[in-house]
């Protein structure tokens, strides 16, 4: 039952990023986002909690199977430092992009979300 346990605590820090980025989003995506120039194809606003809220489940799932085939932290410390990384990365985009209101700064996530050089 042990094993198990762990998927959980994964998801919950994935789910705990998530809230952090969204206190930055929550405040602005209901006036500034709207008023955006965005293109035709931009889903609309009723989709992006539910589908974050699974991309995180998924993010953590994911993040615990690499942990655990690894046997654990020791034989995984590269791959959960870089994912740890990512998370913040997520974290800070939302801050930037939706707290500061700096959507000129997206050419720069997209290519550190990227993993290009």
């Amino acid at each position: 039952m042990k094993k198990f346990g762990s998927p959980a605590l994964f998801v919950l820090v994935c789910l705990g990023a998530g809230a952090l980025g969204s206190i930055a989003t929550s405040s602005t995506v209901s006036v500034w986002y709207p008023a955006l120039t965005r293109p035709s194809w931009t889903p609309p606003s009723r989709v992006f909690g539910p589908a974050w809220t699974l991309l995180y489940v998924l993010m953590g799932t994911a993040a615990w199977r690499v942990w655990f085939s690894a046997g654990g932290f020791e034989g995984s410390r590269r791959e959960m430092t870089l994912f740890s990384v990512q998370l913040a990365l997520n974290i800070a985009w939302s801050w930037i992009f939706f707290g500061l209101r700096m959507p000129r700064g997206q050419p720069f996530w997209n290519w550190s979300f990227s993993g290009l050089p």
